[in-house]
């Protein structure tokens, strides 16, 4: 009676195009792993940056796709420590066929003027 390990010998040579294939794709599977992993510890193991500790954002307590009043911003600016207030509103999109839930995605209506100073270490 042949033991397992012979088996597994036996059947990686009758095929090896197979084995090689097998083999590759678990290499290749190892590979994204570790870039995906890499990429979450860049984006969520590391420090933030002192400056986004700073920002705070405000929305309407109703949904997201509700704008908050404009006349907002210049009670905001009053607060101690604000140095710049944008305004950013969601609005829904389409891409190709709006009948079609799956080509829906958000854009952002910004004053780009700010966009940058607020971001970007003011």
């Amino acid at each position: 009676m042949l033991s397992f390990a012979s088996l597994i010998a036996r059947n990686s040579i009758r095929s090896r195009r197979r084995s090689v294939l097998t083999i590759l794709s678990i290499a290749v599977s190892f590979c994204m792993m570790g870039v995906l992993m890499a990429m979450y510890s860049l984006f969520f193991l590391t420090e933030p940056v002192q400056d986004q500790a700073l920002r705070l954002i405000v929305r309407n307590k109703i949904s997201f796709a509700n704008p908050v009043p404009v006349s907002y911003v210049d009670k905001i600016k009053t607060v101690p420590g604000v140095r710049e207030v944008m305004i950013q509103q969601w609005f829904g999109g389409t891409y190709k066929d709006a009948r079609q839930p799956l080509n829906n995605f958000a854009r952002f209506a910004i004053e780009p003027a700010k966009l940058f100073r607020l971001h970007l270490n003011m």
